[in-house]
């Protein structure tokens, strides 16, 4: 075997050795000491963007999570807020029933009234005051705000919260009106089955939504009021149908009958014994003898001359074979419906001598806690081709009168169905957001163990692979000292 001087591949090779036993102790203790098995690009470059990507998602998460319960805590403020508003708004229909009563005086309401106008006021004032770092939730400029609760872009959800004001807060009401709100037709029959209504569409545009709904020729109020609340779920709109007619001016005494039709299939005979013609008191008491069958019931006027017909669901209200014992052709009577305000549509006379019918259709409010609008390709339905609701607003209401603590009773029951269904909203968003943290909680917390096992170090395994380098570093060192010391040996072949 040949023997070298000049070159000492032993000792090189376990210099090689050497170093490379010393890096893997190097890199063992500096995993050891980090507690990372990846601590640079070098040690496990996929790993690394691995990494880098789920501490991207779960800061994230983390900072969604932040987010999400700032948003809930903004919801909670809101909320607190509406509840005394709900609260000050059972007290102002409270006083409004209470001012409804004959028993107070006008006095007694001027008092209830002060109470009112403090209540209003405050009302502004809480929705004016009540902010959330810096931004006003109740006074109606918190639209369409965008709370990010997720790591990625677009992982957000929107909330919009309306106003509080007593100013805002109350009922949108729309009542129809043109010819068919309440029509009179004059047939020389035994009978008439038109009202009026022509065939159309409707097309509801309210809170939740907007919704067709298809008429046709002559249908009832109560018909198209059942239509319409059949949608309600998809625009947020009730409509409640009534049916008014006014007998009055009767010509000359006699016994008066006629059939009457409302709810009932088939007319009811009614017939009364009219003394005076001034006086129709009998006549009131055999109309409402039928009321169970036809759904309508009579109230005499003041002055006793006429008398008022009302179908509370809104049948349209037919009188058939018009006729009078006093039998000259002078014997007439006059009919007319009734608009909501009051305001009578045209008379029609009845003449005995011709057995006149006539019928009258009804007129339909419409409500909403929310503003709306009801669009229809015909007239004869709505004033106009498209209608917007009016607010009654609590703000601008009063219980200084009886009829306006009436229609201040409407608007606080409005403003009320306005404030529960924001409050039932934001309950909603809350428990939205109570799953989004607890969704984002769980996820950060299945990312941060993936991350752990691709990033940390395995201490077991580490521990053994620095044993293992510093022995071999011990062993190469020992080695090392061999080999150095085997060109001494070519010194006994000079000798």
């Amino acid at each position: 075997m040949p023997q070298f001087i000049n070159t000492n591949m032993a000792a090189m090779n376990t210099v090689r050795v050497l170093d490379k036993s010393r890096a893997s102790q190097a890199t063992s203790m500096e995993r050891l000491s980090s507690g990372l098995r990846i601590n640079s690009a070098k040690d496990d470059a996929a790993g690394l963007a691995i990494s880098q990507g789920m501490t991207a998602q779960i800061r994230g998460l983390n900072q969604g999570i932040r987010n999400a319960n700032d948003a809930s805590s903004l919801i909670q403020t809101a909320e607190g807020a509406m509840q005394e508003t709900a609260n000050i708004l059972q007290r102002v229909r409270e006083l409004s029933v209470q001012s409804t009563n004959d028993t107070n005086t006008a006095s007694d309401r001027v008092a209830l009234q002060k109470e009112v106008t403090q209540l209003q006021e405050e009302l502004t004032r809480i929705s004016s005051a009540t902010e959330f770092n810096g931004s006003k939730l109740l006074d109606g400029t918190f639209s369409s705000k965008k709370f990010q609760i997720g790591s990625n872009a677009g992982d957000t959800i929107s909330l919009s919260i309306g106003s509080s004001a007593a100013t805002s807060l109350g009922s949108n009401t729309a009542t129809t009106g043109g010819s068919a709100a309440s029509v009179s037709q004059d047939v020389n029959a035994a009978a008439v089955t038109a009202n009026g209504v022509e065939a159309q569409t409707l097309v509801i545009g309210g809170s939740e939504g907007s919704a067709s709904v298809t008429l046709t020729a002559d249908n009832s109020a109560e018909t198209i009021a059942t239509a319409i609340n059949n949608k309600t779920a998809d625009t947020g709109v009730q409509v409640t149908a009534t049916t008014k007619a006014t007998l009055h001016t009767l010509s000359a005494s006699g016994t008066i009958s006629f059939g009457l039709k409302g709810n009932n299939t088939t007319d009811v005979s009614v017939s009364a014994v009219v003394d005076n013609k001034d006086d129709l008191s009998s006549l009131v008491s055999a109309i409402n003898t039928h009321s169970g069958s036809t759904g309508i019931s009579a109230v005499l006027s003041t002055d006793k001359k006429s008398l008022t017909m009302t179908s509370k669901s809104g049948d349209d209200i037919a009188i058939t074979d018009f006729k009078n014992s006093a039998g000259t052709d002078g014997a007439t009577a006059k009919f007319n419906g009734v608009l909501s305000g009051g305001t009578a549509t045209a008379d029609q006379t009845l003449a005995s001598s011709d057995t006149d019918s006539s019928r009258v259709g009804g007129y339909l409010d419409f409500s909403s806690n929310s503003s709306y609008t009801v669009a229809s390709d015909k007239t004869t339905l709505m004033t106009a081709a498209s209608n917007s609701s009016t607010l009654s607003s609590v703000g601008s209401g009063s219980v200084a009168t009886q009829a306006k603590a009436t229609e201040m009773i409407k608007a606080a029951d409005g403003a009320l169905g306005y404030v529960n269904a924001e409050r039932a909203k934001l309950g909603a968003y809350q428990n939205r957001l109570d799953s989004t943290v607890s969704n984002m909680q769980n996820t950060s917390q299945n990312l941060t163990a993936a991350k752990s096992r691709v990033e940390d170090a395995d201490f077991a395994e580490e521990t053994t692979n620095l044993a293992r380098s510093q022995i071999l570093q011990q062993a190469g060192m020992a080695m090392l000292a061999q080999a150095n010391q085997l060109p001494q040996n070519v010194l006994s072949l000079l000798r």
